[in-house]
């Protein structure tokens, strides 16, 4: 098991609205538009770049 830490787990909070935005487009059929897009890659690639 591999321990995170403070710094890493405080990012994950930055990935809800994302992931609400994916669980809205698969079960409901609610399509995000272009500006919630971009926001959600600007999110996972700053969430990448906080892991490494």
């Amino acid at each position: 098991m591999i321990l995170l830490g403070a710094g890493r787990t405080a990012t994950f909070p930055a990935l809800v609205p994302g992931f609400s935005m994916i669980i809205g487009y698969l079960a409901l059929g609610v399509v995000p538009s272009i500006p919630q897009v971009i926001g959600l890659v600007i999110v996972v690639i700053g969430f990448r770049f906080a892991l490494r």
